[in-house]
């Protein structure tokens, strides 16, 4: 399909651009003690009271996106120690239970 990668590179920008703001929100918000801004819960709060439903799908975009950021590290790091895979992720060969 030629719009392949168009569609992966739209898709890398608006990924980067979500990182970043997790990333700012972690620097600005959760590591001062008093934070210096609330930065993505005004936002969150900005499009609650503009369109509910729109402040719940941004929360949502934004919590599904760290759930799988956060999965994809795990699939992709694993329990590497050193150069020996301790429980490697198979697609189709690892069991579940």
């Amino acid at each position: 399909n030629p719009l392949t990668p168009y569609i992966a590179i739209v898709a890398g920008v608006c990924a980067s651009i979500i990182s970043l703001f997790w990333i700012i929100h972690i620097v600005v918000y959760m590591f001062p003690d008093p934070p210096w801004a609330p930065f993505l819960n005004n936002y969150f709060e900005w499009f609650d009271s503009w369109f509910p439903l729109f402040g719940v799908l941004s929360v949502a975009l934004f919590t599904m996106y760290l759930l799988f950021a956060a999965m994809k590290g795990c699939f992709k790091f694993g329990l590497r120690v050193a150069c020996v895979t301790l429980h490697p992720m198979i697609v189709g060969k690892t069991y579940m239970s």
